[in-house]
Protein backbone atom coordinates (compact mmCIF):
# COMPACT_ATOMS: atom_id res chain seq x y z
CA UNK A 1 0.00 0.00 0.00
CA UNK A 2 1.09 3.60 -0.31
CA UNK A 3 1.66 5.52 2.45
CA UNK A 4 -0.63 7.95 2.90
CA UNK A 5 -0.67 11.71 1.89
CA UNK A 6 -1.42 13.91 5.41
CA UNK A 7 -2.71 16.77 3.43
CA UNK A 8 -5.99 14.35 2.64
CA UNK A 9 -8.22 13.40 4.70
CA UNK A 10 -7.69 9.84 5.43
CA UNK A 11 -10.95 7.50 5.32
CA UNK A 12 -10.60 5.87 8.53
CA UNK A 13 -8.84 6.75 11.80
CA UNK A 14 -5.23 6.51 12.92
CA UNK A 15 -3.93 3.56 15.23
CA UNK A 16 -1.50 3.27 17.43
CA UNK A 17 0.31 0.11 17.38
CA UNK A 18 -0.08 -1.63 20.75
CA UNK A 19 2.58 -4.25 22.50
CA UNK A 20 1.27 -7.85 21.54
CA UNK A 21 -0.76 -6.19 18.66
CA UNK A 22 0.29 -8.38 15.42
CA UNK A 23 0.64 -6.64 11.68
CA UNK A 24 1.14 -7.92 8.14
CA UNK A 25 1.60 -6.04 4.83
CA UNK A 26 -1.86 -6.00 3.27
CA UNK A 27 -1.18 -7.57 -0.47
CA UNK A 28 -0.33 -5.49 -2.93
CA UNK A 29 1.55 -5.87 -5.88
CA UNK A 30 2.15 -2.25 -6.23
CA UNK A 31 3.90 -2.35 -2.66
CA UNK A 32 5.88 -5.60 -4.04
CA UNK A 33 7.24 -3.44 -6.80
CA UNK A 34 8.21 -0.44 -5.06
CA UNK A 35 9.89 -2.70 -2.38
CA UNK A 36 11.97 -4.88 -5.52
CA UNK A 37 12.88 -0.99 -6.65
CA UNK A 38 14.27 -0.19 -3.23
CA UNK A 39 16.96 -3.33 -2.83
CA UNK A 40 17.22 -2.80 -6.47
CA UNK A 41 18.74 0.96 -6.11
CA UNK A 42 20.69 -0.65 -3.15
CA UNK A 43 22.31 -2.72 -5.48
CA UNK A 44 23.39 -0.58 -7.94
CA UNK A 45 24.45 2.42 -5.61
CA UNK A 46 26.18 0.31 -2.91
CA UNK A 47 24.21 2.35 -0.39
CA UNK A 48 24.63 0.82 2.87
CA UNK A 49 20.86 0.54 4.50
CA UNK A 50 17.56 1.18 2.78
CA UNK A 51 16.75 4.07 5.33
CA UNK A 52 18.49 6.50 6.82
CA UNK A 53 17.58 8.89 9.58
CA UNK A 54 19.66 11.85 10.62
CA UNK A 55 22.00 11.86 13.47
CA UNK A 56 19.81 12.54 16.77
CA UNK A 57 20.61 15.43 19.55
CA UNK A 58 24.52 14.77 20.53
CA UNK A 59 25.26 11.51 19.19
CA UNK A 60 28.01 10.52 16.65
CA UNK A 61 25.75 8.29 14.45
CA UNK A 62 23.07 8.17 12.13
CA UNK A 63 19.96 5.64 12.28
CA UNK A 64 20.05 2.79 8.88
CA UNK A 65 17.57 0.49 7.85
CA UNK A 66 18.69 -2.37 6.39
CA UNK A 67 15.21 -4.24 6.11
CA UNK A 68 13.06 -2.66 2.82
CA UNK A 69 10.04 -3.80 3.95
CA UNK A 70 10.67 -1.52 7.43
CA UNK A 71 12.32 1.10 5.30
CA UNK A 72 8.63 1.74 3.84
CA UNK A 73 7.16 1.64 6.81
CA UNK A 74 9.23 3.88 9.40
CA UNK A 75 9.64 5.93 5.99
CA UNK A 76 6.37 7.20 6.84
CA UNK A 77 4.17 9.08 9.14
CA UNK A 78 1.11 6.72 8.67
CA UNK A 79 0.82 3.08 6.85
CA UNK A 80 -1.93 0.85 5.93
CA UNK A 81 -1.14 -2.44 7.66
CA UNK A 82 -3.80 -5.40 8.68
CA UNK A 83 -4.41 -6.37 11.90
CA UNK A 84 -3.63 -10.13 12.13
CA UNK A 85 -6.46 -10.67 14.83
CA UNK A 86 -9.29 -9.32 13.58
CA UNK A 87 -8.60 -9.16 9.75
CA UNK A 88 -8.87 -5.56 9.21
CA UNK A 89 -7.04 -2.89 7.70
CA UNK A 90 -5.64 0.04 9.30
CA UNK A 91 -4.22 3.17 9.15
CA UNK A 92 -1.14 2.66 11.71
CA UNK A 93 0.69 5.50 13.16
CA UNK A 94 4.47 4.82 12.75
CA UNK A 95 6.65 6.88 15.07
CA UNK A 96 6.32 4.16 18.40
CA UNK A 97 7.95 1.80 15.59
CA UNK A 98 10.47 3.79 14.92
CA UNK A 99 10.92 4.76 18.34
CA UNK A 100 11.35 0.95 18.90
CA UNK A 101 13.33 0.53 16.32
CA UNK A 102 16.02 3.26 17.51
CA UNK A 103 15.80 3.11 21.15
CA UNK A 104 17.42 -0.68 20.61
CA UNK A 105 19.65 0.35 17.50
CA UNK A 106 21.80 2.33 20.17
CA UNK A 107 21.90 -0.21 22.43
CA UNK A 108 23.35 -2.68 19.74
CA UNK A 109 25.71 -0.32 18.72
CA UNK A 110 26.90 -0.01 22.60
CA UNK A 111 27.15 -3.71 22.50
CA UNK A 112 29.35 -3.88 19.50
CA UNK A 113 31.59 -1.18 20.27
CA UNK A 114 31.58 -2.48 24.22
CA UNK A 115 32.50 -6.32 23.26
CA UNK A 116 34.95 -5.39 19.60
CA UNK A 117 36.17 -2.04 20.50
CA UNK A 118 39.61 -2.50 20.57
CA UNK A 119 42.39 -0.45 20.14
CA UNK A 120 44.45 -0.32 17.02
CA UNK A 121 47.25 -1.91 18.94
CA UNK A 122 45.23 -5.41 18.56
CA UNK A 123 43.67 -4.31 14.94
CA UNK A 124 47.51 -3.88 13.51
CA UNK A 125 49.40 -6.46 16.00
CA UNK A 126 49.88 -10.36 15.94
CA UNK A 127 46.39 -10.72 16.86
CA UNK A 128 45.10 -8.92 14.08
CA UNK A 129 43.57 -11.57 11.67
CA UNK A 130 42.28 -13.31 14.31
CA UNK A 131 40.38 -10.64 15.07
CA UNK A 132 38.93 -9.83 12.00
CA UNK A 133 38.06 -13.63 11.58
CA UNK A 134 36.25 -13.34 14.99
CA UNK A 135 33.63 -10.88 13.34
CA UNK A 136 33.54 -12.30 10.05
CA UNK A 137 32.23 -15.42 12.10
CA UNK A 138 29.92 -13.39 13.65
CA UNK A 139 28.98 -11.97 10.83
CA UNK A 140 28.05 -14.78 8.40
CA UNK A 141 27.66 -17.76 10.36
CA UNK A 142 27.35 -18.16 14.03
CA UNK A 143 23.30 -18.04 14.43
CA UNK A 144 21.81 -22.04 14.10
CA UNK A 145 18.96 -20.39 14.89
CA UNK A 146 18.48 -18.56 11.95
CA UNK A 147 19.96 -20.97 9.05
CA UNK A 148 23.88 -20.64 10.27
CA UNK A 149 23.37 -16.70 9.22
CA UNK A 150 25.16 -14.32 11.49
CA UNK A 151 24.33 -10.55 12.16
CA UNK A 152 23.77 -10.46 8.34
CA UNK A 153 20.03 -12.78 9.02
CA UNK A 154 19.06 -9.22 9.76
CA UNK A 155 19.48 -7.48 7.15
CA UNK A 156 18.10 -10.05 4.10
CA UNK A 157 14.99 -11.70 5.83
CA UNK A 158 12.17 -10.23 7.72
CA UNK A 159 9.32 -11.53 9.31
CA UNK A 160 5.62 -11.85 7.40
CA UNK A 161 4.06 -10.72 10.88
CA UNK A 162 6.09 -7.86 12.88
CA UNK A 163 4.81 -6.03 16.37
CA UNK A 164 6.54 -3.18 17.98
CA UNK A 165 8.57 -6.27 19.43
CA UNK A 166 9.90 -7.04 15.85
CA UNK A 167 10.94 -3.58 15.21
CA UNK A 168 12.85 -3.76 18.61
CA UNK A 169 14.91 -6.94 17.75
CA UNK A 170 15.89 -5.65 14.01
CA UNK A 171 16.56 -2.44 15.59
CA UNK A 172 18.84 -3.99 18.13
CA UNK A 173 20.88 -6.27 15.42
CA UNK A 174 20.37 -3.03 12.90
CA UNK A 175 22.82 -1.10 15.35
CA UNK A 176 25.52 -4.38 15.68
CA UNK A 177 25.51 -4.02 11.66
CA UNK A 178 25.64 -0.04 11.76
CA UNK A 179 28.73 -0.36 14.43
CA UNK A 180 30.05 -2.96 12.05
CA UNK A 181 30.51 -1.11 9.22
CA UNK A 182 31.84 1.85 10.94
CA UNK A 183 34.38 -0.02 12.39
CA UNK A 184 35.50 -1.62 9.00
CA UNK A 185 35.46 1.78 7.19
CA UNK A 186 38.35 3.14 9.76
CA UNK A 187 40.16 -0.33 9.33
CA UNK A 188 39.52 -0.79 5.08
CA UNK A 189 43.14 -2.31 4.60
CA UNK A 190 42.30 -5.06 7.57
CA UNK A 191 38.42 -5.76 6.63
CA UNK A 192 39.48 -6.56 2.34
CA UNK A 193 38.80 -9.61 1.85
CA UNK A 194 36.01 -9.33 4.91
CA UNK A 195 33.51 -11.61 2.47
CA UNK A 196 35.63 -13.79 2.27
CA UNK A 197 34.85 -17.46 4.18
CA UNK A 198 38.01 -19.28 4.88
CA UNK A 199 37.06 -22.48 6.88
CA UNK A 200 38.18 -25.47 5.59
CA UNK A 201 34.95 -27.33 6.24
CA UNK A 202 33.63 -24.75 2.87
CA UNK A 203 34.70 -27.29 -0.09
CA UNK A 204 33.16 -29.48 -2.52
CA UNK A 205 30.44 -26.09 -3.24
CA UNK A 206 27.66 -27.35 -5.60
CA UNK A 207 26.91 -24.07 -7.26
CA UNK A 208 23.19 -22.82 -7.48
CA UNK A 209 22.25 -21.91 -11.02
CA UNK A 210 19.41 -19.23 -10.96
CA UNK A 211 16.32 -21.25 -11.69
CA UNK A 212 12.91 -19.53 -14.13
CA UNK A 213 11.02 -21.91 -12.30
CA UNK A 214 10.65 -20.48 -9.32
CA UNK A 215 9.09 -17.14 -11.11
CA UNK A 216 7.01 -19.65 -12.78
CA UNK A 217 5.79 -21.15 -9.64
CA UNK A 218 4.79 -17.66 -8.77
CA UNK A 219 2.79 -16.49 -11.58
CA UNK A 220 0.79 -20.14 -11.48
CA UNK A 221 -2.68 -20.31 -12.16
CA UNK A 222 -3.42 -23.55 -9.96
CA UNK A 223 -5.28 -22.56 -6.96
CA UNK A 224 -3.36 -23.50 -4.17
CA UNK A 225 -4.37 -27.27 -2.68
CA UNK A 226 -3.29 -26.60 1.00
CA UNK A 227 -5.38 -23.28 1.71
CA UNK A 228 -7.01 -21.83 -1.50
CA UNK A 229 -6.78 -18.62 0.56
CA UNK A 230 -3.31 -18.07 0.39
CA UNK A 231 -1.70 -17.16 -2.27
CA UNK A 232 1.08 -18.90 -3.68
CA UNK A 233 3.62 -16.70 -3.63
CA UNK A 234 3.31 -17.05 0.84
CA UNK A 235 5.21 -20.23 0.79
CA UNK A 236 7.19 -19.62 -1.74
CA UNK A 237 8.76 -16.47 -0.62
CA UNK A 238 8.58 -18.11 3.23
CA UNK A 239 9.97 -21.17 2.62
CA UNK A 240 13.14 -20.12 -0.07
CA UNK A 241 15.45 -20.02 2.81
CA UNK A 242 15.56 -23.56 2.48
CA UNK A 243 18.05 -23.54 -0.36
CA UNK A 244 19.04 -19.79 -0.27
CA UNK A 245 20.89 -20.94 3.23
CA UNK A 246 23.64 -23.40 3.27
CA UNK A 247 25.15 -25.64 6.35
CA UNK A 248 28.73 -25.94 7.38
CA UNK A 249 29.81 -26.97 4.04
CA UNK A 250 28.51 -24.34 2.16
CA UNK A 251 25.55 -26.80 0.79
CA UNK A 252 22.20 -25.56 0.46
CA UNK A 253 19.71 -27.31 2.82
CA UNK A 254 17.91 -28.42 -0.15
CA UNK A 255 18.89 -27.62 -2.98
CA UNK A 256 16.07 -25.28 -5.92
CA UNK A 257 14.87 -27.95 -7.74
CA UNK A 258 13.82 -29.90 -4.07
CA UNK A 259 12.29 -26.85 -3.08
CA UNK A 260 10.65 -26.32 -6.73
CA UNK A 261 9.44 -30.31 -6.08
CA UNK A 262 8.11 -29.09 -2.32
CA UNK A 263 5.69 -26.58 -3.63
CA UNK A 264 4.63 -28.09 -6.23
CA UNK A 265 3.53 -31.44 -3.46
CA UNK A 266 2.18 -29.52 -0.34
CA UNK A 267 1.00 -26.63 -2.46
CA UNK A 268 0.23 -27.35 -6.10
CA UNK A 269 -1.17 -30.72 -5.60
CA UNK A 270 1.63 -33.16 -7.64
CA UNK A 271 0.86 -37.13 -7.11
CA UNK A 272 4.78 -37.15 -7.05
CA UNK A 273 6.60 -39.49 -3.43
CA UNK A 274 9.45 -39.35 -1.87
CA UNK A 275 10.54 -37.48 0.52
CA UNK A 276 13.25 -34.54 0.40
CA UNK A 277 16.55 -35.09 2.33
CA UNK A 278 17.67 -31.77 3.98
CA UNK A 279 21.41 -31.18 4.68
CA UNK A 280 20.81 -29.21 8.41
CA UNK A 281 24.41 -28.43 10.27
CA UNK A 282 24.78 -29.95 13.53
CA UNK A 283 22.32 -27.49 16.18
CA UNK A 284 20.48 -26.39 13.44
CA UNK A 285 17.10 -28.44 13.87
CA UNK A 286 15.40 -25.73 15.87
CA UNK A 287 15.86 -23.29 13.39
CA UNK A 288 13.76 -25.51 10.55
CA UNK A 289 11.41 -26.23 13.00
CA UNK A 290 11.10 -22.70 14.04
CA UNK A 291 10.40 -21.87 10.24
CA UNK A 292 7.67 -24.21 9.73
CA UNK A 293 5.88 -23.34 12.85
CA UNK A 294 6.04 -19.16 11.80
CA UNK A 295 4.63 -20.21 8.03
CA UNK A 296 1.82 -21.83 10.94
CA UNK A 297 1.64 -18.58 12.26
CA UNK A 298 1.16 -16.77 9.09
CA UNK A 299 -1.44 -19.62 7.81
CA UNK A 300 -3.80 -18.64 10.23
CA UNK A 301 -4.80 -15.47 9.10
CA UNK A 302 -6.17 -17.69 5.91
CA UNK A 303 -7.80 -20.33 7.97
CA UNK A 304 -11.43 -20.25 8.71
CA UNK A 305 -10.82 -23.22 11.40
CA UNK A 306 -8.01 -22.29 14.26
CA UNK A 307 -7.74 -25.86 14.48
CA UNK A 308 -4.99 -26.38 11.68
CA UNK A 309 -1.90 -26.97 13.77
CA UNK A 310 -1.48 -30.66 12.72
CA UNK A 311 -1.30 -29.83 8.88
CA UNK A 312 0.99 -27.64 9.41
CA UNK A 313 3.39 -29.66 11.20
CA UNK A 314 3.00 -32.39 8.48
CA UNK A 315 4.40 -29.80 5.99
CA UNK A 316 7.34 -30.49 7.23
CA UNK A 317 7.12 -34.33 8.64
CA UNK A 318 5.77 -35.49 5.24
CA UNK A 319 7.46 -33.91 2.84
CA UNK A 320 11.28 -34.47 4.24
CA UNK A 321 13.49 -36.98 5.86
CA UNK A 322 14.12 -37.84 9.35
CA UNK A 323 11.54 -35.92 11.02
CA UNK A 324 8.80 -38.16 13.61
CA UNK A 325 5.78 -35.79 13.82
CA UNK A 326 5.14 -36.45 17.48
CA UNK A 327 8.91 -35.48 18.39
CA UNK A 328 8.23 -32.44 16.21
CA UNK A 329 4.82 -31.57 17.50
CA UNK A 330 6.30 -31.35 20.85
CA UNK A 331 8.61 -28.94 19.73
CA UNK A 332 6.25 -26.99 17.56
CA UNK A 333 6.50 -23.36 19.09
CA UNK A 334 8.34 -20.07 18.80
Amino acid sequence: MKSKDLNKKPNFKFVTPKVGVKYTLPENSVEEKQISQMKMNKKIFGYEGFLHFAKHKNEDFSVNVYIATFARILGSSFYELKNIKTGKIELVHTYPFYLKYREAYVKGRNYFNETFGVSSEVVYGKNGQLFERTLHTHYYHTSFDNFDSGWNYWEKWYPEIFDLETFSTYGYNGGIISALNDFKKLHPLLFQNFSVCKRTDHNDVKEQVPNVELEDLKRTQIPNQFNSSMPITVPINHFKILFESTNEKKKPYIFQEDFNKFIHRAFLGSQSTGKIKMRIPSGGKGGVVKLFYEFYVIGKQYENNFQVRDKYIRLLTDYFEGWDFEHVKKNFKK
